[in-house]
């Protein structure tokens, strides 16, 4: 099973897969709309079909370059994964990924490359463990995938890329002719040792649908039996500030922001200055914690929106809020403008 060099050598576009979810709309850049991405996927739905004859499908070839032209820069990777449909794009494109066409093998294989997160890498690791017939490139273009969410992996997600190269390692001692496949192996292995992020956070507690939704698709081997109970807190005593903070940068944090402001909304007078205060406190500060940032302190203004008017008593904590727009999220980027500003307005500062 020789691998091709186009199957080795993959693109350097797939070092931004692991960008900054957060990072700032750049000068210039055309944004990456929800309302393209649902466009593009209903065509794809609709011309992803085989040629009956086995020939290629240059409508599919030219539609998977044009998400590849959309998807260039960090902020293009942030709107994707925030996209409510995102992972429907990239089990889409495993397939193809993996398939024996190396016109759509490569476009597919950079989107996923791009894109790809603990959030849903289970998927490429599912397709790796349950598909028998995946040609060698594709095998070595999905693995390549997987290593890149290696560096930066959860707790819970790199213990599944470990049972993956174990369960890839004992295919190989039957093959022959797989030592760029044994060496990639090793260096999932040796990515997933050397992280220096994501080894404190688990996919369940970042979110937990996305966990859930893992568990059902992994082979129960990989898993093993896990609890996928709720996390949101049920009362203010609950609360902490890194609670706060872990949740509103997860999948789930439009759910908690809402569930805070119901919190609040049926405490007692203490129990709402207790979670004010924590909120408040769960807001980073500049040149803290970049990788949670924009997306904690963006929700953070979200829940504001959501509570009833004058939750903000206390003037530090009025001022911590209003001081969101001094930040550089605030001057470059239009989202968390439009969420800053009504909660400002909301909260009647």
């Amino acid at each position: 099973m020789k691998i091709r060099e186009t199957a080795i050598c993959l693109l350097l576009a797939l070092t931004l897969c692991a960008a900054p979810a957060r990072a700032q709309t750049m000068t210039g850049q055309p944004l990456l709309s929800e309302e393209a991405l649902a466009g593009w996927l209903t065509t794809f739905k609709e011309i992803n079909i085989e040629s009956p004859t086995g020939g290629l499908n240059l409508v599919l070839v030219t539609h998977l370059n044009a998400l590849n032209e959309w998807i260039r820069t960090p902020e293009d990777i942030r709107r994707f994964r925030e996209w409510k449909n995102d992972d429907e794009i990239v089990r889409g494109l495993i397939p193809l990924a993996a398939g024996l066409r190396s016109e759509n093998r490569s476009p597919a294989t950079l989107v996923l490359g791009n894109v790809v997160d603990n959030t849903n890498v289970c998927y490429v690791i599912a397709y790796l463990a349950s598909t028998p017939d995946i040609g060698a490139d594709g095998q070595y273009n999905l693995l390549q995938v997987v290593r890149q969410v290696a560096s930066y992996a959860f707790s819970d997600t790199a213990a599944w890329i470990e049972k993956l190269v174990e369960f890839k390692e004992r295919q190989l001692k039957a093959q022959s002719d797989v030592e760029n496949t044994a060496r990639l192996l090793d260096r999932i292995r040796d990515a997933l040792g050397k992280r220096a992020n994501g080894q404190l956070l688990t996919l369940r507690s970042f979110s937990e649908p996305s966990f859930a939704r893992c568990v059902a698709v992994l082979p129960a081997a990989f898993t093993g039996e896990q609890d996928v109970a709720p996390l949101f807190p049920e009362t203010i005593a609950d609360l902490t500030t890194d609670l706060i903070r872990q949740r509103l940068f997860s999948d789930q944090r439009r759910e908690y922001a809402t569930h805070l402001a119901m919190l609040y909304d049926k405490s007692d007078a203490f129990g709402r200055t207790t979670l004010v205060k924590a909120l408040v406190a769960a807001i980073i500060p500049q040149k803290e914690d970049p990788e949670r940032r924009y997306r904690v302190n963006l929700y953070v203004a979200v829940a504001f929106t959501r509570m009833a008017p004058g939750a903000l008593k206390d003037p530090a904590q009025r001022q911590a809020l209003l001081a969101l727009k001094l930040t550089p999220e605030y001057r470059d980027d239009p989202t968390f403008v439009q969420n800053v500003d009504q909660a400002i307005r909301k909260q009647g500062l």
